[in-house]
């Protein structure tokens, strides 16, 4: 099944293939990963994006994030770039580039 995010239209190459890549991809992106352990010795899980889509940044109220939260969304906008990037056209890719870019951080191609 192709991700709803993607039509074929915007998918670039072999359809089909990329529509396997990417489902075999989202599958492995949202599972529940081990995390670290409490104090008491208890496991705990965390879960990975279901999406991968960039934060709308004009809603964000820069000043009341810390700088360890802007690294967080710097690196969570890395990494929807690198992920989705390769799978898109030129004007989609130019789009998302611009849609990751956050004050302060660069977005790496």
């Amino acid at each position: 099944m192709f991700h709803p995010a993607f039509s074929e239209r915007k998918v670039k190459g072999d359809s089909l293939a990329q529509a396997s890549y990417f489902n075999n991809f989202h599958q492995s992106w949202n599972r529940p990963t081990h995390q670290g352990s409490l104090p008491n010795g208890k496991r705990w899980l965390r879960l990975d994006p279901l999406t991968l889509i960039p934060f709308d940044t004009s809603l964000i109220d820069w000043g009341q994030m810390s700088e360890s939260e802007k690294a967080w969304l710097g690196g969570y906008h890395q990494g929807v770039w690198d992920k989705i990037s390769q799978m898109l056209g030129d004007d989609d890719r130019r789009w998302l580039l611009e849609k990751c870019q956050l004050p302060g951080i660069l977005i790496s191609e």
